[in-house]
């Protein structure tokens, strides 16, 4: 039944002091509870809800009132760490690939490892293109790169990698190689440059959410980050589920293998890494602010050439 077929066919009926429902032909009913669906709920009744509510339970916080009065189920599921991801906006059927710009391998090491983000930037625009992704349990760093190698042989552009600090100093193998020992060692060989872009320590991870949202939307509402959609499948569902832990300032992880769930923080904590260095959401914040100042300086000149008329 379309959208407008349904509020056609819905009756709204009120019953003394007791009950408000809504009745389908189907034969089905919603029973609503939120305050919203009454005539009495103006903004000064719920103004004065929230005096007494506050009122009378002054250890209250309004995160409360939210999940107990506006019903709001993202605190009940948990709170999206990538509100800014739009399916529409940020995903394409077809994004660029450049042979002769280089690839950002966007990567993050786990005991089994899953996704690895590939981007490309082009025109001050993030793509991100491929995946290379591996859900079995003995995934290894020399297997994922076997795979990207694979899948791209010999770009021209050369590789930049991006990824954990701290696999800087994990100790994987025989001989406790770290993290990107293991990737030179796997790169030996390639065709043309691979170079490690990784800090010395890693980002807040507040901070690389924050800069992957700021991508999503772009400084005038412009997206930055663009997704392929029908292969960058780890790292949408990412931007889709992903949900904050109880601290609010990282992912949270299920480390359960039987919940699906687990395959998820993967590929977007690897592009985190890269959008971190890349385009760290300080920056932005910086360049808002001298772009501010230019726009001041403007309307000031502006104002003095027309007082000398």
């Amino acid at each position: 039944m379309t959208q407008a077929r349904w509020v056609d066919k819905v009756r709204a009926r009120e019953e003394g002091q007791k009950s408000f429902q809504i009745e389908h032909p189907a034969g089905w009913i919603i029973m609503p509870i939120h305050y919203s669906m009454f005539d009495a709920s103006t903004p000064a009744w719920v103004a004065e809800q929230k005096r007494i509510y506050f009122g009378d339970n002054p250890h209250k916080t309004s995160i409360d009132w939210e999940r107990e009065m506006d019903i709001n189920m993202e605190l009940v599921f948990g709170v999206r760490c990538y509100p800014s991801f739009r399916w529409e906006v940020n995903t394409r059927y077809e994004t660029p690939y450049d042979p002769m710009r280089p690839i950002k391998l966007c990567c993050d090491f786990n005991v089994a490892i899953k996704a690895w983000l590939l981007v490309q930037t082009i025109h001050g625009r993030f793509y991100g293109f491929d995946e290379i992704a591996n859900l079995k349990e003995d995934a290894t760093i020399p297997k994922m790169v076997t795979a990207f190698r694979l899948a791209y042989p010999a770009h021209p552009g050369g590789v930049e990698v991006y990824g954990d600090a701290t696999g800087s100093n994990q100790g994987y193998g025989a001989e406790n190689e770290s993290a990107y020992d293991l990737m030179k060692i796997s790169f030996s060989g390639y065709p043309s440059p691979v170079t490690f872009h990784v800090p010395p320590s890693n980002p807040p991870p507040k901070l690389r959410i924050d800069s992957i949202n700021a991508a999503l939307v772009g400084i005038e509402g412009e997206p930055v980050l663009i997704l392929n959609r029908l292969k960058c499948h780890y790292t949408i569902a990412d931007l889709l589920e992903v949900i904050f832990d109880k601290s609010g300032t990282r992912e949270k992880q299920i480390t359960d293998l039987e919940d699906p769930k687990h395959l998820l923080t993967h590929a977007s904590t690897g592009l985190g890494y890269c959008m971190a260095v890349c385009r760290p959401v300080s920056q932005l914040a910086a360049l808002l602010r001298k772009r501010e100042k230019g726009r001041k300086r403007v309307d000031l000149q502006k104002g003095q050439r027309l007082g000398r008329l």
